[in-house]
């Protein structure tokens, strides 16, 4: 990004020269670089390609042209003699419509591109056509400096990006991520452009030359990060799809497929240490046995398959129960091994009878009892007994629950 900016400023001393050549140079510069992001973004085999790529190319495809017909229609060219200084401000508002247009569509996987294709491109024919047989509203009049609908126009564009531009910062696609910077810096540099389009009285001033350079600069980062991201780091596009695969079987690694909690080798591999270094370091930790009440019972009476279902909505309830640095793990077949992090006594007896409150209002879901019985322990630092003996504790008043709940009864 400093070296186009530092490439940029003979352009910049060239528009105090001679205006119309740096108009003509800056202009081809971006039809080249248009030309070879569209190019090289096809490039990218179809099976890794990001979703999005094909629709920006084909929008790039069609803009440059459009930023073509701009360069020869500008003032003092000669190209169209017939043509006014509002001619090329039209071609550059139907260029930057179209460009924004293809930008947004980054945000919908459902566009079809052969149906973008066959739709963009007449869009840019039709509007072609319109500015050279009149029927184009004016966008800048001599004397008078830019219309109200060229303007408004240049605004709406601002308000579509900044939105597309959140959603970019924001998105977990793992398509976009991959590009999000360049994408983001595009985005920016495009904004930048379309405010300095909306100061200029003259086609020959500075906000002019800003708004060309800004514009250069929105197609240069989104060539260089696709460059960048397809050749200097392959991963992250020709093994994306490879990559996710990878993520989520270590995903079904350490969660039970049933219930979506933990399962017992993540607490042998990894949630035992991490609650030795938490006590280690003086933080608190509750620790709790939870096992469903007469969950055989409801296995031989209602069938295995109910049985499941009734694990897989406990685990479900437990998970929306707990806060988001407490461990949850399916410890055997109906019993659940949980861990309070950083928990008094107090606080620890609210999370469990909202635990409990919680899993009782399964009854009325599916016509029978559905409750837990909970033993816990609190373990610190100064706590003499290994963790597993403390576990046996918990399960010990577990169990103890349970005898008291059926002596109740």
């Amino acid at each position: 990004m400093i070296i186009s900016l530092i490439s940029l400023l003979p352009l910049w001393g060239l528009s105090r020269f001679n205006y119309l050549v740096f108009h003509t140079i800056i202009e081809m510069l971006a039809v080249v670089v248009g030309a070879t992001l569209s190019i090289f973004a096809l490039s990218i085999p179809k099976g890794h390609r990001p979703y999005f790529l094909d629709n920006l190319a084909i929008t790039y495809l069609n803009v440059i042209v459009i930023d073509f017909l701009h360069t020869l229609a500008f003032k003092g060219m000669g190209v169209f003699p017939s043509f006014s200084a509002n001619h090329p401000t039209q071609f550059w508002i139907l260029g930057r419509s179209l460009e924004t247009i293809g930008l947004v569509s980054i945000a919908s996987k459902k566009i079809n591109p052969k149906i973008f294709l066959v739709a963009f491109s007449v869009v840019s024919f039709l509007g072609i056509y319109l500015i050279f047989r009149g029927g184009f509203p004016d966008c800048f009049i001599e004397g008078k400096g830019l219309t109200l609908f060229k303007i408004a126009v240049e605004y709406i564009i601002i308000f579509l990006l900044i939105p597309l531009a959140i959603f970019v910062h924001r998105s977990k696609d793992p398509d976009i991520s991959s590009y999000k910077s360049p994408l983001i810096l595009a985005i920016i540099f495009t904004i930048l452009a379309e405010v300095s389009f909306t100061l200029y009285t003259d086609v020959y001033g500075f906000f002019n030359m800003l708004g060309h350079l800004f514009r250069f600069i929105s197609y240069l980062v989104i060539l260089v990060g696709i460059i960048n991201i397809s050749i200097t780091e392959p991963l992250k596009t020709l093994y994306r799809k490879l990559d996710l695969e990878v993520k989520k079987y270590q995903e079904f690694a350490v969660r039970d497929p049933l219930t979506r909690v933990y399962n017992k080798a993540f607490f042998e591999e990894k949630a035992k240490y991490t609650i030795y270094n938490l006590l280690k370091d003086g933080v608190p930790v509750t620790i709790a046995m939870a096992d469903i009440d007469n969950f055989k019972n409801i296995n031989d009476t209602y069938s295995h398959l109910v049985g499941d279902r009734v694990l897989r909505r406990v685990g479900e309830t437990l998970r929306n129960s707990l806060r988001s640095g407490d461990i949850v793990i399916r410890y055997g077949g109906d019993e659940f091994l949980i861990f309070l992090v950083d928990c008094d006594s107090e606080l620890s007896s609210r999370i469990i009878e909202r635990i409990k409150s919680s899993v009782s209002k399964l009854s009325d879901e599916f016509g029978f009892p559905v409750s837990l019985s909970i033993g816990t322990v609190e373990a610190t630092k100064s706590h003499p007994e290994r963790l597993e003996n403390l576990i046996e504790i918990a399960d010990k008043r577990m169990y103890e629950e349970k005898e008291k709940l059926k002596s109740e009864k």
